[in-house]
């Protein structure tokens, strides 16, 4: 049977032996009666095989990555894709932060809560969250593919920026260049070998970019980032 859930507004049934999969998606558990929209399917033939190019990495922690890279490949279909960041909502909007691992995007995200407090802002999903297009918006959407703190909220929340941090020893903010925007996108996405599937990914990135702000962000470590990336991204859309 597996485990029915609703995630980003999708039915999907997952049918995998997971343990760390199986307590994420609790928050997420909805018990549809028709045809799943995607179907998560792993076996454990598939995992082992994960495990020898992974061989650091558990049986279930190699489930739970398989299942995460299924999940994201189909939702291309549905007009979604995955980008690694870490994501908050903040006044009904959702603030994307990503970068290369151990670059500080949660520990920059945990800044915005510190300086604004927990009840007014919270985490969409703090490694793996899902981005889809409905109803001629973005929208940023909780998953339990989530990371090893298992932060994640069964939200959907319409995008308000995409930020691309890199380490700085001064805060700077700018807009994206048109020609390092791929360079940026590519490393922190699910990319589908088909052909057809890759042009559909990046006609809906080269769609996100014109309707949402996206920058790069040049954050100090420390909680001076949060205020500076607060001042020029959210008081900048109140201008």
């Amino acid at each position: 049977m597996g485990i029915k859930c609703k995630i980003a507004d999708l039915n999907v049934n997952v049918d995998v032996q997971c343990k760390k999969l199986a307590a994420q998606a609790e928050k997420y558990a909805f018990d549809f009666r028709c045809e799943p929209d995607i179907k998560v399917i792993i076996t454990q033939d598939q995992v082992k095989r994960y495990q020898q190019r992974y061989p650091e990495a558990s049986l279930d922690t190699c489930a739970y990555l398989l299942s995460g890279s299924f999940f994201y490949r189909r939702l291309l279909n549905f007009d979604g894709f995955m980008i690694h960041s870490s994501a908050i909502e903040y006044e009904g909007k959702a603030y994307m932060f990503s970068a290369p691992c151990g670059t500080g995007k949660s520990t920059h995200t945990d800044y915005w809560v510190q300086k604004l407090g927990k009840e007014k802002v919270r985490i969409i999903n703090d490694d793996k969250p899902a981005v889809r297009f409905m109803d001629g918006k973005f929208y940023c959407c909780g998953t339990p593919w989530s990371g090893k703190n298992d932060a994640s909220n069964n939200v959907i929340v319409p995008v308000g920026a995409l930020v691309f941090i890199e380490r700085s020893e001064e805060n700077y903010i700018r807009p994206v260049k048109p020609g390092e925007i791929l360079k940026r996108f590519f490393p922190q996405t699910v990319r589908p070998s088909e052909p057809e599937a890759m042009s559909k990914l990046l006609d809906l990135f080269e769609k996100m970019v014109k309707e949402v702000p996206v920058y790069v962000l040049g954050a100090e470590n420390d909680i001076s980032a949060a205020d500076f990336a607060i001042k020029n991204i959210v008081n900048k859309e109140g201008d």
